[in-house]
């Protein structure tokens, strides 16, 4: 999730190891704005318009709203991705500190314009969210880390639910579309038009992973991936039929690398799949 208003600063948790992760009040993936680069974001990654008949047909943008003391409003943002109608699977940590779920908006376009809805966007509040009861931050990232938003209507005709992983196959070497909203800078005065969706093929750092046997697994972004406010956006396998095997939760990076350019984490969704049955079940229930 990333702060639109603020810059966000980070601490480290632990200088001696090498896989390093940047936390902050501001949640996972709120980069800190400290110097000037430019980085594209999915990082080396191609923008993708949405289109009914592939994956790009279940991306939905995450915008969450929080009324300040002086009546401002402050503006979070993240990926997630439909899996019914009106249900949308993202990150825990996206809607987890949010107080209320009519505060969290989904935005059924490729290019949001993020903020007050002036471009007159399709846009649906959501009624309800749950986060799963065990979601923590530890100095490692995150565990636990996955939520459901339901909206207050269907999404639009043209968009359409991802199918989930069923099967504990091993993930194998072949490389893994991800996909996210992500800003394409990482710098300080970042244009919020950079802000929107984008995809690149991941390799996994364990080739012998097979789904279901972890939280999470990992991917190497070696030479691209994720970054700031791509969380909640899906891992896909792609084959005769395309499915999502995880979905994104935090980066890290070794010293003297670039903040996304080391590794991702991504939640293992068919490790949590009796989870998602039980709380749609319960989002959906008269």
């Amino acid at each position: 999730m990333v702060d639109l208003n603020n810059d966000c600063h980070f601490r480290r948790l632990s200088p001696t190891k090498h896989w390093i992760v940047r936390i902050s009040k501001c949640l996972l993936f709120a980069f800190s704005t400290l110097g000037s680069t430019n980085a594209t974001a999915i990082i080396n990654g191609v923008d993708v318009e949405h289109s009914s008949a592939d994956a790009s047909a279940s991306l939905v943008a995450l915008q969450m709203s929080e009324r300040q003391a002086d009546g401002s409003m402050r503006y979070y943002k993240g990926t997630s991705f439909l899996i019914a109608p009106d249900l949308l699977l993202t990150a825990g940590h996206n809607v987890a500190y949010i107080g209320k779920s009519e505060s969290i908006e989904a935005i059924f376009s490729s290019a949001p314009c993020w903020g007050p809805n002036h471009c007159r966007e399709r846009r649906i509040k959501a009624s309800k969210s749950v986060v799963h009861p065990e979601f923590r931050q530890i100095s490692g990232g995150t565990e636990f880390d996955i939520a459901i938003v339901q909206l207050s209507s269907k999404a639009p005709d043209d968009y359409q639910a991802l199918q989930l992983a069923n099967d504990s196959v091993l993930i194998g070497s072949s490389l893994i579309q991800v996909f996210g909203f992500g800003s394409d800078r990482e710098g300080r005065g970042a244009p919020l038009s950079a802000f929107r969706l984008r995809s690149i093929g991941l390799t996994p750092l364990d080739t012998t992973y097979r789904l279901g046997s972890k939280q999470k697994f990992w991917f190497d972004q070696s030479i691209g991936g994720i970054c700031g406010g791509d969380s909640g956006g899906p891992a896909i396998l792609q084959g005769s039929l395309s499915y999502a095997i995880g979905l994104a939760i935090h980066v890290t990076y070794s010293e003297g690398s670039s903040r996304c350019l080391s590794g991702s984490a991504f939640t293992d969704l068919l490790f949590f799949s009796d989870w998602i049955a039980e709380a749609k079940a319960f989002l959906l229930r008269p």
